[in-house]
């Protein structure tokens, strides 16, 4: 009999492999170096109050209003990292966001390393992979160190 944990990870494979053939089939979205930083906040905020308070939680605070074009800028960087998460790239995810100036998401969305809280499928593989590499390197090097 299949436990209901190992049957939710097979759904949400399943899903995240939907997700992943969408994402694949759908036209690349491209964003600009540094493109998530508020630049237009920032020049349109006047500082002549002195120092503009930029921080990720300023405008909950609500000490701050998004410029327009921050705003579509937001929208358009969540609206991707969805995409990426639901197919279950939070690698790629967290890469877009260090890209795009918010490497402090990055390390929101990484919950309990780079491919997220509970990797599954392809995630969970790469994870494997990528700590039986390091065993055997650590391997390798012991035996170096030894003679």
């Amino acid at each position: 009999m299949v436990s209901a944990c190992h049957r939710c990870a097979q759904v949400v494979c399943w899903l995240e492999s939907l997700a992943a053939q969408r994402l694949q089939e759908a036209p690349a979205v491209r964003f600009a170096h540094h493109e998530g930083l508020w630049r237009e906040t920032l020049l349109t905020s006047g500082t002549a109050a002195g120092t503009i308070e930029l921080d990720p939680d300023a405008p909950s605070r609500g000490k701050l209003k998004l410029a327009a074009g921050d705003v579509k800028g937001e929208e358009r960087l969540a609206a991707q990292l969805w995409q990426l998460i639901r197919a279950g790239k939070v690698r790629e995810a967290c890469q877009l966001c260090c890209q795009a100036g918010q490497a402090w998401r990055c390390l929101s969305l990484a919950g309990g390393g780079e491919w997220g809280p509970l990797p599954v499928g392809e995630a969970a593989a790469e994870a494997a992979q990528q700590v039986d590499q390091q065993a055997a390197a650590d391997e390798l090097s012991w035996q170096v160190e030894g003679g």
